[in-house]
């Protein structure tokens, strides 16, 4: 069996891909000289997809700053990966959205992807809205929080109440193999434990696994925001955008797990979940 996958060398990418390869799957990416990393929004090679059972887009690129950028990059290059997909035969192509996404999100990250959901809507596949992936060797935002946390002895946060819905990446990864090997429903799945943490208690236990009590400084998101919008609008490169504060700041209140619930599916509560420990 064989799966497309963007987005391998990713964090989340490269669990789901692990997932498929240990279950004896040949996984390969969308672009086509071997050794090279793909990007969006590059052509997929014409032969990618050929005998591929699996498609899985876990790709996205979060350096475009501007609108007009990140939606040729995102969505546009998200479409010439569908198109060649259903050209191909595959089955039903899978789609890593994210918990930004949803009716009246604010920022451009969640709402983009909301434009990508539809397009795999409408071609039969499946849509997989993750919270924030952890794991060991966490990556992504959780990554970022860990290394922030045991590093800062004291860490400025804006929203340290904002809620949050965490899932572990095998957790996640293992969803993402059955969506891929056909066996879920077309539809949307919100895939994270449905008891959400504030962003202070995620960091205080983050800081615990590296031995560390680093005091949280509430900030006002807004300041925040318009500080991490200045010094990226001067090209500065940043560990969080003022996009991805916008997320966390105006995330989805109340996100539905009833789709996951329904498979019978429970992901269990953070930290704890298969596989390694955080680290």
């Amino acid at each position: 069996m064989k799966a497309v996958i963007s987005g391998t060398s990713g964090y989340v990418g490269g669990a789901i891909s692990d997932a498929f390869k240990n279950a004896g799957w040949t996984v390969r990416q969308p672009g086509s000289e071997a050794g090279r990393k793909w990007r969006l929004p590059e052509e997929p090679d014409s032969t990618a997809f050929d005998g591929a059972t699996g498609f899985i887009h876990a790709a996205w690129d979060m350096r475009p700053r501007n609108a007009s950028t990140a939606g040729q990059t995102n969505i546009g290059g998200s479409q010439k990966l569908l198109r060649a997909a259903v050209k191909s035969g595959v089955g039903k192509p899978v789609f890593i959205s994210s918990l930004s996404s949803f009716a009246g999100c604010r920022s451009m990250y969640g709402r983009m992807k909301q434009v990508v959901e539809k397009d795999f809507l409408e071609s039969g596949g499946v849509v997989v809205r993750p919270g924030l992936v952890y794991g060991a060797a966490s990556g992504g935002m959780v990554g970022k929080l860990l290394r922030l946390a045991s590093t800062l002895p004291m860490l400025p946060v804006p929203c340290p109440n904002a809620l949050q819905y965490l899932v572990h990446q095998e957790t996640l990864a293992g969803f993402v193999f059955e969506a891929g090997s056909g066996r879920i429903p077309t539809g949307i799945y919100s895939v994270a434990h449905p008891r959400p943490m504030t962003l202070a208690q995620i960091i205080k236990i983050l800081a615990a696994t590296a031995q560390r009590s680093p005091v949280v400084i509430p900030v006002p998101w807004r300041i925040a925001w318009l500080g991490l919008k200045i010094l990226g609008t001067c090209g500065v490169r940043l560990p969080f955008s003022a996009d991805n504060l916008v997320g966390l700041a105006k995330a989805n209140p109340q996100p539905d797990f009833s789709a996951l619930k329904n498979l019978g599916i429970h992901p269990p509560a953070f930290p704890a979940g298969m596989g390694g420990r955080l680290k």
